[in-house]
This record gives C-alpha cells, structure tokens and sequence, in this order.
C-alpha cells in the first residue's frame, strides 16, 4: 500500500488537493510524505525477510545472517539523518522486539551448530559480522562437542560408498565366469609378486572437524549438496552437518503441506 501511494503521490495530491471531490481531510502534507517514504523502506526489510522464509528452501543457517542484516539496518535508521523523531522511536521499538528474539537464539544450539556446518560460513561470518571472540569460541566448542560425542566414532558401513555393491557384482562375475574345464597354468613370471610387497603403515586418523575448518570458506550456495558431494571426504562429520543443515527455519513450508493434504483426503478420512 505505501508503495502503490508513493509510485502515485502525485495523482493523488492532485486528487486529495482538489476541493471539489471533498477528499482534502485525506491530503498529507509534505512531512507526512517523508514519513511515508521512510515508513515504506523499513517496513520493506520485514516483508522481504518474512517472504524468503516463507520458501520452501531456506533452513537454520540462513536465520542469524538475516536477523544480522534487520539489525543493521534498524541501526542505520536510527540515525538522525535517516528518519524524522516519530520514525526513529518506532524502530527503535522495533530493534528491541528483534533483539529479544535474537537472544533466543542463545539458547539453542542448533542455530550456531548449523552455522558452522556451513561450508559458506564456517567460523569466519562470526568474525567477520565482530561477534566476540568468546562467543565464536563457544560456537565451535560446542561443535566440537556434539560432534565428539554422537558423530566422531560412528561406523560408517562400506555400502555408503558402494564398495560393497562392487565388490558383490565381481565375486557374480567370477561365479559366473568359472571356465568348465582347467587350462595348464602360465609360467610364474619373475614380476607377479611385485605389489606383494609389505603394505606402508596405514595413514593416521584425521580428524574430520579439524579439517573442515582448516580450509576456507567457500562460495557455496547448496549446502546440503556440497556435504552430500563431500561425503567421502567427511564420512562422518557429512552425516552431522546434513542432520542440522536440513532443519528448516520456520514450520510455514511445512504447514503448506499440512494444509494441501485436505486435497488428496476425503472429508470422511480426515475425520478419522
């Protein structure tokens, strides 16, 4: 709506200035104008925030970095060169309300988890949005122990790989592939038994978590993807960061569903 009445302001100064239509209790003046152009930008930010979490796509990660920008925003308006007195007040009422919420975020695990887990944000959006440095030490202690505990020894079967699959098709193949009778064996050549030497020690254990936050960020813009693409590389720690990274940040996508399964359903079965 203050849109519509801005891209028309001057139609409708003409319409509300005119004493023959009767509209002049309706006709702004120039200060209330301003307020409406101000009023319209913030207000912009709320509605663009409250339609991109009302998609199907964004989940946990996406929370933080978005309240991050409100606030930023909320700040800037707050200046004096932004808004007028009654406009400022507002808002100021309104980064009260976001910093509650915000401070709910503490709270939960789950938010600072999926933060790190994501390979665009890692440790360094905390630095670099100037979170407090015991604050991105709790971020990833409490990684660390999550991971340590439900994650780092699980055993990953050999399926999740599709080694056992090769392996199985092979050993049909040979069945299958028995000759019916016994040719005279070759000659044992001098070089067969050249990879029968003693394996090298096997490789040390990397730490999955060590690793993933040893490189940079990346400009990744699928997440749950990128792990899935990964999942060899972080067996373990892939399974984490899907777990968490599928969470969705609000329930609206699920309640989409919900509310579509009257189509599909009877009125008789739903009332089952």
């Amino acid at each position: 709506m203050l849109s519509f009445a801005l891209s028309y302001k001057e139609g409708l100064v003409a319409l509300t200035g005119d004493v023959t239509n009767g509209l002049r209790a309706f006709e702004l003046s120039v200060a209330e104008w301003e307020i409406v152009g101000q009023l319209q930008l913030t207000l912009k930010a709320l509605k663009d925030a409250t339609l991109y979490f009302s998609r199907g796509a964004p989940n946990l990660p996406y929370v933080i970095p978005v309240m991050d920008r409100i606030d930023t925003l909320f700040t800037t308006a707050l200046k004096p060169t932004e808004n007028g007195p009654a406009m400022r007040a507002a808002i100021e009422m309104a980064k009260r309300t976001l910093n509650r919420y915000y401070s709910l975020t503490d709270g939960s695990e789950v938010y600072r988890i999926a933060m790190v887990l994501h390979p665009r944000h890692k440790l360094e959006y905390f630095e670099r949005a100037g979170w407090k440095q015991d604050w991105i030490k709790m971020a990833h202690t409490l990684v660390r122990d999550v991971y340590d505990r439900s994650y780092a020894n699980r055993d990953i079967s050999k399926a999740k790989t599709g080694r056992d699959d090769e392996s199985s098709s092979d050993a049909d193949v040979e069945m299958v592939a028995q000759p019916t009778m016994q040719l005279k064996a070759a000659p044992k050549n001098m070089f067969d038994d050249l990879f029968e030497l003693k394996p090298s020690a096997a490789n040390p254990v990397v730490d999955e978590l060590n690793l993933y936050l040893s490189t940079p960020a990346e400009n990744v813009g699928d997440a749950i993807q990128w792990w899935y693409e990964k999942r060899l590389v972080y067996p373990r720690l892939s399974r984490m960061a899907l777990d968490y990274l599928s969470i969705p940040a609000t329930s609206v996508d699920v309640e989409r569903v919900f509310s579509r399964g009257r189509r599909p359903v009877s009125e008789d079965d739903g009332q089952q």
